[in-house]
């Protein structure tokens, strides 16, 4: 018997269906691919735990506030314009309302955690200061009550990733500081920024976002990309896609020192091609010749580095990978 018209449809669907389910289930029975899937949904908040905040604003004398400290390893340098333009406030009669944020270690040390360029205000003009003293159980509980303090705050991303509790923080420190790491030194984790040292953070963060998820959404904050690396550094083996990708920016890029600084846009394109590469592969895989891809002067390739010009990097990238 003929079939008709509707029934051949029907049965073009259901088939259709049933190569799309048998894909699905393939996807779903590759662990990379399901790493990568979920990396992409998850989100981690950092989360302030491990503090007892302060309930009443405290009023730390002259003579007491040679006892707070500043931790440099998340804290800025003084700025001394914004310095001098609180002194000249006080001494003209007026006065600071906010309160500086303060720290509590459990050896009753101080440490300021918000509010620095108050506490030299104050400390040049001998004059008492408001604090909150919030008690912290350790240093990463004041780590992250720092980051919460400045999340809605302009600051230098160098900043929040040299402070950064999370395993990103952790990791991008390392690499910076591990004697067996290829990047060794090379990571601009400096307080004022050093522009001689090839790799910034923030574009690290961005070619690992990419390499462990596949996506990278624009318009995100450094302090949301953070704990979406977080997020996907948690995944089995994402640690060793990570220090994998970190070494194949440090071939294709060259990343020496002395070596000038690497863009953005070519890291974000080496990141999508390695992710689909480690993804087809189930592991990290390098190109057999990173020489062809070092060879090609990245800067130059496209009129100006607009996210517009991506893909053709990310297509360039594609063809010399062998």
């Amino acid at each position: 018997m003929a079939q008709t018209e509707s029934e051949s449809v029907k049965r073009s669907a259901t088939g259709a269906a049933v190569k799309g389910s048998a894909a699905r289930r393939k996807k779903a029975e590759s662990e990379a691919l399901f790493a990568s899937s979920q990396a992409r949904r998850i989100n981690e908040p950092v989360i302030v735990s491990g503090v007892k905040f302060a309930s009443t604003v405290t009023v730390i004398q002259p003579e007491d506030q040679c006892r707070l400290n500043l931790d440099e390893r998340y804290q800025r340098g003084e700025q001394h314009k914004d310095v001098n333009t609180l002194i000249t406030v006080i001494k003209s009669g007026g006065q600071i309302p906010q309160p500086i944020d303060v720290s509590e270690r459990p050896d009753g040390s101080w440490y300021i955690v918000d509010g620095q360029q108050r506490y030299l205000a104050h400390l040049a003009t001998k004059t008492p200061l408001k604090a909150h003293i919030h008690k912290v159980d350790n240093t990463e509980a004041e780590e992250r009550l720092f980051i919460a303090l400045n999340s809605r705050r302009n600051l230098n991303p160098r900043v929040v990733i040299r402070g950064w509790p999370g395993p990103f923080g952790i990791f991008i420190r390392r690499m910076n500081t591990d004697e067996k790491s290829i990047v060794r030194g090379l990571i601009d984790l400096s307080q004022g920024g050093n522009s001689h040292l090839p790799l910034d953070p923030a574009v690290v963060l961005s070619g690992v976002i990419i390499v462990l998820t596949g996506t990278f959404p624009s318009g995100d904050t450094i302090t949301s990309r953070l704990p979406r690396a977080d997020a996907a550094l948690k995944l089995a083996g994402s640690v060793v896609w990570a220090e994998n990708f970190i070494a194949l920016l440090a071939a294709v890029f060259g990343a020496r020192p002395g070596a000038r600084r690497v863009r953005l846009l070519p890291v974000l394109a080496l990141a999508k091609v390695a992710h689909r590469k480690y993804v087809e592969a189930g592991r990290p895989v390098f190109p057999r010749s990173a020489a062809r891809l070092r060879a090609i002067n990245w800067d130059n390739l496209v009129p100006s580095h607009a996210r517009q010009y991506l893909p053709i990097l990310e297509e360039k990238m594609e063809k010399l990978w062998r």
